[in-house]
């Protein structure tokens, strides 16, 4: 499914970032950012910010950004609880955004779909 949307995608960046925190050990930690551009079916991945994003995911802390990948949630219900802000183009795009989110969160979560999870030994 992945591929496949790829492969209809034209010259697009998408920019993710996560706003700075404060740790549990009192240390303040710096916003993280990374962009994925995607390309006629290729995709590229860089820890930087993209000059002129598509759509911008804009993430106000790590929980924040976790709450987005947690399978309870969905991703227009993250948007509502400003766990993500989304900037730019996307805004036409929330549906097939939600349907990406849902199956990154089913990837995350294999037992959920009879998958071994992570960690399990027997």
């Amino acid at each position: 499914d992945m591929a496949d949307w790829t492969i209809k995608q034209p010259d697009r960046t998408y920019q993710f970032i996560v706003g700075a925190s404060k740790g549990d050990d009192g240390k303040d930690y710096p916003e993280i950012t990374a962009n994925l551009r995607v390309k006629n079916g290729k995709s590229k991945a860089a820890s930087s910010v993209a000059k002129y994003p598509f759509v911008l995911f804009k993430f106000p802390n790590p929980y924040g950004c976790l709450q987005v990948l947690d399978p309870k949630n969905e991703f227009v219900a993250n948007v509502e609880n400003g766990y993500v802000e989304i900037i730019g183009a996307g805004d036409s795009y929330a549906v097939q955004f939600n349907s990406i989110m849902t199956k990154c969160q089913n990837m995350l979560i294999p037992a959920k779909f009879g998958g071994i999870p992570i960690g399990y030994e027997e």
